[in-house]
C-alpha cells in the first residue's frame, strides 16, 4: 500500500488534481460550507498525496536509480563501483559478480567505440514486485551509440542488508518483449 502512495500514477495525480479544481469551482459558485469542506479534503488529499511522493522513496523509484547509476558506471569505466550496486548473488551468463565486472571492464579496454550503456522507458506497468524482497523492473537499453543493440531488458532485484540490489539482468527483442523468448548478449551469452 505504501509503495502505490509513494509513488504514485501520473492518472492519480492528474485525477485528484481534477478533484480539487472541480470542487474548487464548485465552492467558488456556492460559497457555502459543505462545499469548501470537500474542496479542502480533496485539496489536503493531493497535498498529502504529492508530499508522500517527494519524500518517501518506493522500491521502483530505487530501483531505477540503481539502473541508471549502473549505466553511467558503464559510461565512465569505473566498473569497480558496481559493487555496490549488484548483489553478491549476482549471475548473468555463466558469470558471477567478480567475473562479470572484470568482464566488463575487459570489455571497456578492448572495444574502443564501447561508450557505455544507455537506457531509458522505466514504465511503471514493467515494474512487478514480486514479494518484500524481490521485484523486477523492465527498461530499453543499448549500448550507447549503437542502435542495432537495443533490447528490452529485465532487472531482477533482491532486497540485501535493507537495499536493493540487481541479482540478474534478462535480454529480449525490444518489440515482442518476452514472448519473444530470452535473447543471449555477445560476449556473455543468455542468463
Amino acid at each position: 500500500m505504501l509503495d502505490a502512495i509513494s509513488d504514485p500514477s501520473l492518472s492519480t495525480k492528474v485525477t485528484l488534481g481534477l478533484l480539487v479544481l472541480f470542487t474548487g469551482f464548485y465552492f467558488y459558485s456556492q460559497q457555502n460550507r459543505k462545499s469548501l469542506l470537500v474542496f479542502v479534503a480533496f485539496l489536503l488529499g493531493l497535498i498529502l498525496v504529492m508530499m508522500i511522493d517527494y519524500l518517501v522513496e518506493s522500491p521502483r523509484e530505487f530501483g531505477v536509480q540503481q539502473l541508471k547509476q549502473a549505466a553511467e558506471v558503464t559510461a565512465t569505466g569505473q566498473m569497480g563501483n558496481l559493487n555496490s550496486i549488484l548483489s553478491e548473488s549476482f549471475q548473468f551468463g555463466g558469470f558471477k559478480k567478480k567475473e562479470f565486472i572484470q568482464k566488463l571492464s575487459t570489455l571497456k579496454k578492448v572495444w574502443n567505440e564501447w561508450q557505455g550503456a544507455e537506457i531509458w522507458s522505466f514504465d511503471r506497468g514493467d515494474y512487478h514486485k514480486i514479494d518484500d524482497n524481490h521485484m523486477t523492473i523492465g527498461f530499453l537499453g543499448q549500448a550507447k551509440g549503437f542502435p542495432v543493440t537495443m533490447r528490452y531488458i529485465k532487472a531482477d532485484f533482491v532486497r540485501e542488508e535493507k537495499t536493493w540490489r540487481i541479482v540478474t539482468f534478462h535480454f529480449y527483442d525490444p518489440l515482442q518483449r518476452e514472448k519473444g523468448g530470452e535473447q543471449s548478449v555477445p560476449e556473455f551469452g543468455r542468463n
